[in-house]
Order: C-alpha cells, then structure tokens, then sequence
C-alpha cells in the first residue's frame, strides 16, 4: 500500500519522492551520515517516517496555518500567534521540537516548491495582495493615526515622495510596501526585521506604543517641558534626524531612538 505524506496535506504539490528525500535528508543531517542513519533504524528497529511524524506535530501545523490564513494585517497575524502561543491544548515540548524540525528542512521544501523570488513575486504575492486589499488608509488606522495630515508628514519622512501618487490608485498599496511602512513606523532602531519568537514584545509594541505625543517625553526631564525642547532640538541636530515640523505624535520607531539618546543625554 503506498504511504501517504501528512506533509503533503499542507503542502501538496511536493510528491512523495520529494517528500521522502526531504525525509532523508533529515535525518542525514540528524545523525551526520545516511549509514549512521540506517545503523540507527536497524538497531531501534523504528520507522524513519513514522518517527519523522512524531516529530512533526501536524495539529500544530494546522494551527499554524489558520492563524496565518485568518490574519489580514501584521497587527492581527501577531494577536494570531500569541492566542497560538498561550494555547494550552500544545505540548510546549512537542512544539519546539516542531519548530526544530521545519528550521532543519526549509531548504529543502523551499526547493520542493520552487519557491523562487521571481515565483513568489509572480504567483503568490498578487494572491495575498488580493484577499488582504491593502491601502494606505487601513494602514494608517492600523498604525493608530486617525489624522491622516500627521500620518502623511512621518510618510513623507520615512520615504519623501514615494507615495505621494497614491491617492490615484485609492491609496492601494503593495505587500511589499506595507512591510516597508510598518518596518519604518514599528521596528526599534536597533532591529531590521520583527521578531516573531518574541510575541508579547510585540503585542504589547501595537497595542500600547505605535505612537506617543511629544509631551510624554517630559518624563526624562522631570516634566520640564523647556528642557525637553532644548535637548529634543540637540538630539535632533546630532542625530541629524530633519524631522516633521510642527509634529506631535511620534511613530515608536523615533521614540525608540529618542528614548536610546535621552538616556545617554550629557552621560
């Protein structure tokens, strides 16, 4: 009777001869050699898929998925994964050993798939871009700037004129362009990508510091609203940041670099 691949589930356009070299070369990496891995097999007398399933919690691949599929924003894809994270039905250890798993065969189920950037950028992103219907409007309300004056001035910051000619097309925007504008208003200045292993760092980042008015910086100068001017002004000047005139909130992405000069502020 042919075996069928719970991978294959997920993922069905990788065959079962694709699926049984991924398998293979699991373990190739697992014990160091192909014959250390049959030695094993033979001695434990147990499975190598069988095993390879154990291994790989598809519950917990399920669970995976929907929380991706069900997400239509950064925003809900990190709620998405921390409902996930605090899921107790999980065996945290199962997880890990899952997550272990998948790490080790990337390659090769990238390969599988032919998950080239020029495919990706073909086939898959015009797909996400339609069921998520980006614009620059839901990004903005996501980003919690009800004025769209002030969110155009950090836009125009961030990236000048780039999205100045929006408007023309109702504001949509790329997948691509919407991690660009979340990155440039969400990420700390010492991060380049967000990091997802943190989960509550970053449902708290949304929830409660995509932005803060200017005033709340008083804290690092014993609320003295004169002395927070004068040393936002030399911050500024040092930094060379050029920011917004006349602004008021602050995206956390300035905060975090703001924050990082203030404590450092006449050392």
């Amino acid at each position: 009777m042919k075996r069928k691949f719970g991978l294959n589930k997920f993922l069905p356009k990788i065959s079962n001869g694709k699926m049984l070299k991924i398998i293979e070369n699991y373990y190739i990496q697992k014990f160091g050699s192909r014959e250390a891995a049959i030695k094993y097999f033979k001695e434990t007398n147990k499975h190598p898929i069988d095993e390879f399933y154990k291994s790989l919690n598809t519950g917990f691949l399920i669970k995976i998925l929907k929380s991706l599929l069900k997400s239509s924003s950064i925003t809900s894809l990190i709620g998405n994964l921390s409902i996930l994270k605090n899921d107790n039905t999980l065996n945290k250890d199962e997880v890990n050993k899952s997550i272990e798993v998948l790490q080790s065969i990337k390659v090769e189920v990238n390969e599988a798939l032919n998950l080239s950037n020029n495919r990706i950028e073909v086939f898959i992103l015009p797909l996400l871009e339609k069921k998520l219907k980006l614009s620059l409007s839901k990004t903005r309300k996501e980003l919690g700037y009800p004025d769209q004056r002030t969110f155009n001035k950090w836009l125009s910051y961030f990236f000048e004129d780039k999205f100045s000619k929006q408007g023309k097309k109702n504001g949509r925007i790329t997948l691509s362009e919407y991690v660009e504008i979340i990155s440039a208003f969400m990420l700390s200045y010492d991060e380049e990508v967000f990091n997802f292993s943190k989960i509550e760092v970053l449902q708290a980042r949304f929830k409660n510091e995509r932005g803060i008015n200017k005033k709340q910086l008083k804290f690092y100068t014993n609320n003295n609203y004169a002395v927070l001017n004068e040393r936002l002004e030399d911050i500024v000047d040092m930094k060379n940041m050029n920011l917004p005139e006349n602004y008021r909130k602050i995206p956390f992405s300035i905060v975090s670099v703001l924050k990082k000069e203030f404590m450092e502020y006449k050392k």
